[in-house]
């Protein structure tokens, strides 16, 4: 057998190889009822997320996996947060509320400092 007739043959091995790997990680992703994404399905076959993209049968499998169950308006797939989840949420909007808060009051301060540097500017042209 040639060295180019080898090289091909291997190369559909690993091919074949990784393929399965990544069949037994959806499998055992579904069987846990783990969220299928294709950052763990690449991790868990040991392959990179570009090997389930560029196969157009994996990457349709996977991608019909991760709509399974999921309404159109819930990017959520309708779990419910976890309470952690609703409690740093929670966190964070009152940290954004505070912030928008703290802003418009740098704003007015910052509009009557520009207010006055008008003024004094003014009255040092003033004879």
């Amino acid at each position: 057998m040639s060295a180019p007739v080898q090289l091909a043959a291997a190369a559909a091995r690993r091919r074949r190889d990784a393929e399965a790997r990544v069949e037994k990680a959806i499998s055992t992703a579904l069987r846990r009822k783990v969220p299928i994404t294709f950052a763990g399905i690449s991790e868990a076959a040991k392959v990179s997320p570009d090997f389930l993209y560029r196969h157009p049968g994996i990457r349709a499998h996977i991608e019909s996996l991760r709509k399974v169950g999921r309404a159109p308006d819930d990017p959520g797939g309708g779990r419910q947060p976890s309470n952690p989840v609703r409690v740093l949420a929670r966190k964070l909007q009152d940290e954004r509320a505070s912030h928008r808060s703290e802003v418009a009051l740098l704003k007015a301060r910052l509009e009557a400092a520009h207010g006055e540097l008008i003024e004094l500017r003014a009255s040092a042209r003033r004879p």
